[in-house]
């Protein structure tokens, strides 16, 4: 599991804790393999794992929690995202990203290294994608017309254009890839 941030004042993308900002908590070191891995082609092997990101309300600092095993990862402070704090977020994004930290690292899959269209218990998915407006607690299921695909390298991953939905899953996505010889980095 990895974060990054921005503040959107500052172009430079701060990933987990190499740069100041997000305060962890210890309990759930960043960039650590989770727990339980869901096994290719097993529909009975599938996990799942929640997260939230809410805002304190007496701090106005945002949280981090992963909700299947209830744990706060950290937190990043309220005066970091003074934008944030006070208006919201314009965008939000849910999938996956490859950034290998080495130039030298190429091949990497992102979800299990399957592409989207082979679906359920074969690629990685999104799934109960919802957002709290500003000013309150109540979580909101985006309609399709607010959900755009974004791809920057069709030709090594990809996300599911077509965004589902099913009473058991809520709004979701699939997502994946492993790359070739076709994707230069």
């Amino acid at each position: 599991m990895f974060i990054f941030w921005s503040n959107n004042d500052d172009p430079v993308r701060c990933i987990n804790t190499l740069c100041p900002g997000f305060v962890t908590t210890g309990k759930l070191p960043l960039g650590a393999q989770m727990s339980l891995i869901s096994q290719y082609n097993d529909p009975n092997k599938q996990y799942v794992e929640r997260f939230h990101l809410f805002r304190d309300a007496n701090t106005k600092n945002w949280w981090l929690k992963v909700g299947g095993i209830d744990i706060l990862v950290g937190y990043w402070p309220s005066e970091l995202v003074p934008k944030l704090t006070s208006d919201g977020a314009k965008e939000i994004f849910w999938g996956g990203q490859m950034y290998p930290a080495k130039k030298r690292l190429r091949n990497l899959e992102m979800g299990s290294g399957h592409f989207p269209e082979e679906g359920y218990a074969k690629a990685a998915y999104v799934s109960k994608i919802m957002y709290a407006l500003h000013d309150g607690p109540e979580l909101i299921k985006p309609s399709s017309d607010q959900i755009d695909e974004s791809v920057d390298k069709p030709q090594c991953y990809d996300v599911d254009s077509d965004v589902r939905y099913s009473e058991e899953r809520g709004y979701y996505i699939f997502y994946g890839g492993k790359p070739s010889n076709f994707c230069p980095y």
